[in-house]
């Protein structure tokens, strides 16, 4: 375990000891992925904590990137706070007389996170949501 600092945007760091147990990033080539993108990543703490950082990119005027960072005590609280979590609280997008291209700008990035968020759990194997029948 490591001693890891995190930045927060609008808070102090966030300094913790422990290790990265997850990554993904959206980021893609071409696309909306290569102008707005989310870099997630997953740490657990020497007191068996779990931190989440979302860092935000963007290259659009009027926008702008954050760093965003949770602490949570068990699994069930990171997914509760993921299904949650504001992730296009920065996305300005279109002006209002688009409105069509506006949805289909959301719905794009809702599938990038969503597919970020599987990529980052598909990088902790242990994490898989068990049911018995």
């Amino acid at each position: 375990m490591d001693k890891i600092t995190l930045k927060r945007t609008g808070d102090r760091p966030l300094s913790f000891v422990g290790s990265l147990i997850g990554h993904a990033s959206t980021w893609r080539e071409r696309g909306v992925g290569s102008s707005r993108y989310w870099k997630l990543s997953l740490f657990i703490t020497r007191n068996n904590e779990y931190v989440f950082l979302c860092s935000y990119r963007t290259n659009f005027d009027n926008e702008f990137s954050f760093e965003s960072v949770e602490v949570v005590h068990d699994i069930g609280a990171l997914m509760k706070s993921l299904k949650s979590f504001d992730f296009l609280r920065n996305v300005n997008g279109f002006p209002k007389s688009f409105e069509e291209k506006q949805r289909n700008l959301l719905a794009e990035l809702r599938r990038c996170w969503e597919a970020g968020i599987s990529e980052l759990f598909d990088s902790v194997p242990v994490w898989p949501e068990y049911i018995e029948q």
